[in-house]
């Protein structure tokens, strides 16, 4: 939906609600990176595929400041129009649901193709393996945060260790066997995106245009989802963020 919603503002918003089915969890591969786990059954693949972001919300608008020639206030001066003329804000805000990962066990107990899947114990389920690894639960690290598990797993702050506690969640472990494929949605999507844009006539026909572009103008973090691993010794760790950080663009050009 686009539309004009007074003098100057210009706001175009879309809304998807979607749910994508396949047995490929491949994005852009194309040397077959991901296999299905055995020909024999090609159901254990079948699962949300990697596009699989339930609600995605897109904003995208325009506003010119009602200053200047042709605009409300401080119409009439030429020099003033110059300086205060011209001024358009803009902005791009994209917010969506977590694509989905498949959590892997890294043993192999069926073939050398690719893991076998993991286990829950103890009554421990996947909502609850999601919602903590999802939570940053304090300071590790300069170089890691840890996310709200230690009720799930050991910390050991002096050597940066983590480790899931292996009678709640453990990788597969019986030969010959896959344990269960069990999906985790990473952390939702954000882009958020200004932009300040400002045109002098020069001529009638000449202008001079600037642009000055904010990639994640709020410069805020938004973290990764923590390591699942239940083998790894960084389990829980969150290592990075799933946005940059502010990333300023200028451009200048002549149009007639």
């Amino acid at each position: 939906m686009k539309h004009r919603l007074s003098n100057g503002l210009n706001l175009g918003v879309n809304y998807v609600w979607s749910k994508a089915l396949g047995d490929l969890l491949n994005e852009t591969d194309q040397a077959a990176g991901y296999q299905w786990f055995t020909m024999r059954n090609a159901r254990l693949n079948y699962g949300p595929s990697p596009f699989d972001r339930r609600h995605l919300f897109n904003a995208y608008w325009t506003y010119d400041l009602p200053f200047g020639k042709g605009r409300r206030f401080l119409a009439k001066s030429g020099l003033l129009d110059r300086i205060v003329g011209g001024w358009t804000l803009g902005g791009r805000e994209t917010i969506g649901s977590g694509n989905p990962f498949l959590l892997s066990g890294g043993r192999n107990t069926v073939n050398n193709l690719t893991q076998s899947g993991v286990v829950f114990l103890g009554g421990f389920t996947a909502n609850q393996l999601q919602k903590a690894l999802s939570t940053v639960g304090g300071s590790f690290s300069n170089t890691a945060l840890i996310a709200n598990v230690a009720s799930i797993a050991t910390l050991n702050t002096s050597t940066r260790t983590s480790q899931v506690n292996s009678v709640l969640y453990a990788p597969a472990s019986t030969p010959g066997q896959f344990a269960g494929f069990v999906y985790l949605r990473n952390t939702p999507l954000y882009i958020l995106d200004m932009s300040v844009n400002k045109e002098i006539r020069i001529t009638e026909r000449l202008r001079f245009t600037m642009r000055l572009v904010a990639l994640n103008f709020l410069n805020h973090p938004f973290f990764d989802i923590a390591n699942s691993s239940p083998t790894s010794t960084t389990f829980g760790q969150i290592t990075g963020a799933t946005n940059s950080t502010r990333t300023m663009q200028f451009r200048a050009s002549i149009d007639w």
